[in-house]
């Protein structure tokens, strides 16, 4: 067993063969379902939709990793808060593997920071609702309204750019305009115009 706020995935994830159920952590019910059926439910389904989906998954694993980091602390947030990045990072990556979306790490591009998934079963198709996954993770698990814009996709690797409220729009047109993601971030690094 890990000690309190270490990523444990051992149990996490148990199957009741007797009736037929998933459980994650003691939750309800879950279920499998193929990551390309998904992406094209999601497709149907539209973007409002999608982020639906997105911010219901999210905000399940930000809120099990909370739990997890802050173990019986009176002040779960300030403990996520004390734990630091790294270990936020870790609960995130463990949460996301255990849905079996993909490997997630982090990047500190000055004072910006990036969101990695590689490996997404999604594909580019699902971009979208790994964005919202991660937004409503981020919120659950720290309480601040962060957004999540896609910066980048190479391969099997997007990058995901955790900005605030009120920059979410420049760096969606910057982006649009052709505008590099490196250049973006400079430009949030430098503490220019809010982008």
């Amino acid at each position: 067993m890990a000690a309190p706020g270490e990523f444990d995935a051992s149990e996490a994830v148990t199957f009741d063969l007797a009736y037929g159920h998933i459980h994650l952590d003691g939750a309800p019910t879950r279920v499998m379902v193929p990551a390309q059926s998904l992406v094209a439910l999601c497709q149907a389904a539209g973007e409002e939709e999608t982020a639906t989906l997105g911010h219901a998954i999210g905000d399940a694993m930000g809120r099990r990793a909370l739990n997890r980091i802050s173990g019986d602390a009176a002040d779960k947030k300030e403990a996520v808060r004390k734990a630091g990045l790294e270990k936020v990072v870790e609960h995130l990556a463990g949460e996301l593997a255990l849905l079996g979306y993909g490997a997630l790490g982090a990047e500190r591009w000055g004072r910006a920071l990036v969101f990695v998934i590689d490996q997404s079963p999604l594909g580019e198709e699902g971009d979208g609702l790994l964005g919202e996954i991660l937004q409503a993770a981020v919120h659950a698990l720290v309480g601040q309204a962060g957004r999540v814009v896609k910066l980048h996709r190479e391969g099997v690797r997007t990058r995901f750019l955790l900005v605030s409220a009120a920059q979410i729009n420049g760096v969606r047109e910057r982006l649009q305009r052709g505008e590099s993601w490196g250049s973006v971030l400079a430009t949030l690094h430098q503490g220019g115009p809010k982008a």
